[in-house]
């Protein structure tokens, strides 16, 4: 795996969590991979979730497409069982999957469906079809966390997929019996629990910080990683502001302490829009600034979403 190809999670590279992309310069485009189309902007929640419109690419060049063909004419199969919902269900029952309840959007029903998750760790699986030609998406999030991800042409891979979301079966297992499914980068430490996520975040926030453009961000990611208080907590990055969560899911809890690079030094702030709480001329100072505002009964960041 390669880390220059991903940004973090809720990085200020910020991506919508339902982008839909296709090569549309042929008539045929290959599927493609969307593992990392899962980042969180704001603590206020997913960004995003099944936008209005669709992305591709004519050769080479990025077009936004406002208007789409008639769901029913690009999916007649799935518009003659009703719904994307019961097109699924169908399919599974022909290869003896058990999807459980798929439910139907109420919108869109051809489009979108979703398949329960039978664990507290998994919330439903959501699948959507593409708007400009015909393929299946797949997201799978897990307590606030983006797991899973993936597109194809066959909607029985999707039915096999959602019937091993369902049962619990290990993210790694689910990706080697469906080759089109990728894991995200925070998917198998979400398995293991919130300090391994809250570590495997880390990782990824220095990454990106180590290769961004920008070395006094980059002393500032390493001297918050240096405070242990600071360490035990979920980071992430808004506009080039580093925050803490004190769940390891969206949406985050509110900012119990900010810090960024200002014009003359390091500046801390109560939160992303609050007011400051000093500046200071090093990295280290700023870090221990933030570290003596935080409340005193701090404690590690703990699974899931704020206020779920």
């Amino acid at each position: 795996m390669s880390l220059r190809r991903r940004r973090p999670y809720g990085s200020h590279g910020d991506h919508h969590r339902s982008e839909r992309a296709v090569r549309s310069c042929s008539e045929q485009p290959e599927p493609r991979r969307a593992a990392e189309r899962t980042a969180l902007n704001e603590p206020g929640g997913r960004s995003g979730a099944y936008g209005a419109s669709e992305s591709h690419v004519v050769c080479g060049r990025l077009a936004i497409v406002t208007t789409f063909p008639d769901p029913a004419d690009l999916y007649p199969d799935v518009a003659a069982k009703g719904s994307l919902a019961a097109a699924l269900q169908e399919v599974a029952e022909e290869h003896g999957f058990v999807l459980g309840a798929a439910a139907a959007d109420d919108t869109q029903p051809l489009l979108y469906a979703s398949v329960p998750g039978a664990t507290p760790l998994r919330e439903d699986l959501g699948v959507s079809a593409g708007r400009i030609s015909r393929y299946w998406l797949i997201n799978g999030w897990g307590q606030g966390t983006p797991l899973i991800s993936g597109q194809t042409w066959e909607l029985s891979e999707v039915a096999k997929v959602a019937r091993e979301w369902r049962n619990g079966t290990p993210l790694r297992d689910i990706q080697q019996s469906a080759s089109f499914v990728e894991l995200t980068y925070l998917a198998e430490a979400a398995e293991q629990g919130p300090a391994q996520l809250v570590s495997a975040q880390w990782e990824w926030v220095r990454q990106d910080a180590e290769e961004a453009p920008w070395p006094e961000y980059r002393t500032l990611v390493e001297a918050a990683y240096a405070e242990p208080r600071l360490r035990q907590l979920f980071p992430y990055v808004s506009h080039w502001l580093l925050r803490f969560s004190t769940t390891t899911g969206a949406p985050f809890s509110p900012d119990v302490v900010c810090l960024h690079v200002g014009k003359g030094g390091y500046v801390v702030k109560a939160s992303s829009y609050g007011p400051s709480l000093g500046e200071t001329a090093s990295p280290e100072e700023a870090v221990a600034l933030a570290a003596r505002h935080l409340p005193a009964d701090i404690g590690p960041a703990v699974a899931g979403a704020y206020g779920k």
